[in-house]
Formats: C-alpha cells, structure tokens, sequence
C-alpha cells in the first residue's frame, strides 16, 4: 500500500521556506539573530528586540532545519513500515531504492545548483562580500572571493559535500551530508520492525539517548523513525498496552 499524507510535504515547505527567511535575516539584518552583537538596521532596533523575542522561533533555521529532517525520516520509514506490514514481497524493492538510490537522488540535483555556483564564480556575478561590509553579516563575508575551480566543483559536487560537510559552494550545504546518512539511518531501523516489534521503541530509545549524548542530529532521524512506527502500528501498539494494563489489574485484584 503507497500512502501519501499531503500535509507532510506541506511541512517540509514550511521548513525550506523558514530555512530561507532565517538566512535572509542573517544576511542583510544580522542583529536579527545574533542581537546586541550585531549592528542594528533598523528604526528602534527592532531587528534586535525581536532576536531576544519568541517570535526569533519562527524563523530559527537550526530548528526548522530539524523539523525538517525529522519529517525526512519519517518520510523514509512510513514506506518501508508499510510495505513490512502490507507487502512484505516488495521490501527488497523498497530497501533498494531507500539504500541504492538515495545517493543519486540527492546528489545530481545538488550538483546542478553546484554547476550554477561555479558558473556564477568563474563570470564574477557575486557580490556578496561587498554587501558583508555594508550590513556587518558573518554568513557572507569571506565566501566566493575567488572563483571556483573545475576540481573543487567535482571533488566538493560528487565527495566532499556528501562525506565531510563540505560548505566550499554554499553554507547551507552543511546539512546534506546529515541528510544523507540520517536517511541510511532511518531506513535501518526501519527495517529492525520486521522482528522486533515488541522492543522496537525500546531499541529507538537506546538510539536516541547515545545521540544525545553525542549532542548528534541523527538524534531527529530517530524521532522520525519512532513517530513513523506509531503511526503504522498505532492500533497494535495500544492493543499491547491495553493487554498489559489488563493484566496488571488483573494480578493486583487477585
């Protein structure tokens, strides 16, 4: 059974556009972000005080970011879990896709933004070091001060970008190589409910709590796998804690 849940891709969106909004910000009012640390641009310094507010959430993009890779995973393993659950003869299909593809799916879209990068370098259409000193912005200053390489393009388009978290063609590609191995991630637990289905939350918690530990952001791809099997077998997982509850009472009646 394929299931598409429509809002998902709604949340994802949400999530890219946020990411976009909070670099924009970082960019051309810093002080929106990093506060009193930055020079204000704006009447009052309103871009200060709502740093220091709660409205700074909605546009935080370490969190959308987050968001954003929770429903990745989630994404990843609602496919898998119900092909575990409805047709388990076309799991080999499902694995293949999840671990053979995923690699080429998200790597030559990238490498076509990487592609216009380098385009962009090599005909000098960058001027954001210029617009760096103007607003004070870290996130620009520094970056395209000299023209891209043909090897750089390759070596960061096809290895360093996806193995090393490379950011030599945008800042923002920090997050791929996360998204990456946080899909392979997913898709290994995943594929742990075929047999463990009784301890399967307990084995995601053990997952989660050494990625705390390691202050890790697979610790999202986690919390997506786990929301992903509740939402499969939410129906078994409450019958399980129903039976126990029932027996309990039952053992401390008698």
């Amino acid at each position: 059974m394929k299931q598409h849940i429509s809002y998902i891709d709604g949340i994802r969106g949400c999530a890219c556009i946020m990411v976009f909004i909070n670099h924009f910000l970082m960019a051309f009012f810093p002080a929106s972000y990093l506060g009193a640390d930055a020079v204000s641009h704006s009447n009052a310094g309103i871009d200060i005080w709502y740093s220091q507010s709660a409205l700074s959430s909605l546009t935080n993009g370490n969190f959308w970011v987050c968001v954003f890779f929770i429903v990745s995973a989630f994404v990843i393993s609602l496919k898998i879990m119900n092909t575990t659950k409805n047709n388990p003869e076309k799991l080999s299909g499902v694995i293949s896709n999840s671990l053979i593809k995923r690699y080429p799916r998200l790597c030559f879209p990238v490498f076509a933004v990487c592609v216009l990068i380098f385009l962009c370098s090599r005909l000098g259409f960058f001027y954001n070091n210029i617009a760096a000193a103007i607003t004070g912005s870290s996130l620009m200053t520094g970056r395209y001060a000299t023209p891209l390489s043909l090897s750089e393009l390759l070596s960061c388009g096809f290895i360093k970008i996806w193995f090393l978290k490379d950011e030599t063609f945008s800042n923002s590609f920090w997050m791929l190589s996360t998204l990456f191995f946080g899909g392979l991630l997913s898709t290994v637990l995943s594929l742990m409910v075929q047999k463990k289905n009784r301890l399967i939350l307990l084995i995601y918690l053990f997952f989660g709590l050494i990625c705390i530990a390691l202050s890790s952001l697979y610790l999202t791809f986690v919390i997506g796998t786990a929301l992903a099997y509740l939402f499969v077998f939410h129906n078994e997982f409450i019958e399980q804690i129903k039976g126990r509850f029932s027996l309990q009472i039952a053992a401390w009646i008698l």
